[in-house]
């Protein structure tokens, strides 16, 4: 929960409009991408935030990749100390973690029915094509592009726009913004960006990235 407001998002405007097309259409899929996602923390926490208002029978992937295969390695096991899971709400905590005990204590890991969930991938975003055949409903991309210059910013956010699907969302950081980079996103709150086309458009109304 680096950034509340993101999840805010989700819980308020994102998995509310899942459910909204899935009662229209009987569509029950949703896929999201954490994109630099470190040790993992996040890329779990988006599951356990999707299974709590989406429920049963959905087919729900979230991508999580990073460039370094050793904090992957680490993230595919689950296991994290309490103080970095304290965030989570106790409820979320006795739900999808397991509690560690002799060595392990003070440890939890993340339960099966999360970690399936949740597929691990290194992929280098300066790589060309990138190893993705999917569209996404949300992409995370947080601080990463912060790293990178004006021109690789760019083609970054061309691509993540490109990897989006209709009306699907990307999350930035503060100190990012797709503003000057592209014309396919729209300014939907703080650090929160969607594409344009097509006719599922959730959330704040149209307003430009200026706003």
């Amino acid at each position: 929960y680096r950034e509340p407001h993101h999840f805010d998002f989700l819980r308020g405007v994102l998995f509310p409009a899942f459910k909204a097309e899935a009662k229209r259409t009987g569509r029950r899929r949703a896929r999201l991408w954490r994109a630099g996602c470190a040790s993992g923390e996040e890329p779990y926490t988006i599951a356990v935030e999707a299974l709590e208002a989406l429920g049963p029978g959905w087919d729900l992937k979230v991508l999580a990749s990073d460039i370094d295969t050793e904090v992957l390695s680490a993230a595919a096991e689950g296991i994290y100390s309490m103080e970095r899971a304290s965030p989570l709400p106790d409820p979320l905590l006795r739900r999808y973690f397991l509690r560690g005990t002799g060595r392990y204590a003070g440890f939890v890991k993340v339960r099966r029915e999360v970690k399936d969930l949740v597929v691990f991938r290194r992929i280098n975003l300066l790589d060309d094509p990138w190893p993705i055949r999917t569209r996404f409903d949300a992409i995370f991309c947080r601080n990463v592009m912060i790293y990178f210059d004006r021109a690789t910013q760019r083609r970054l956010v061309e691509r993540f726009s490109a990897s989006l699907a209709e009306g699907g969302s990307l999350f930035v950081g503060h100190s990012e913004s797709p503003f000057g980079l592209t014309d396919d996103l729209e300014f939907v709150r703080n650090t929160i960006y969607r594409k344009q086309e097509g006719e599922r458009t959730w959330g704040a109304p149209r307003a430009s990235m200026a706003g």
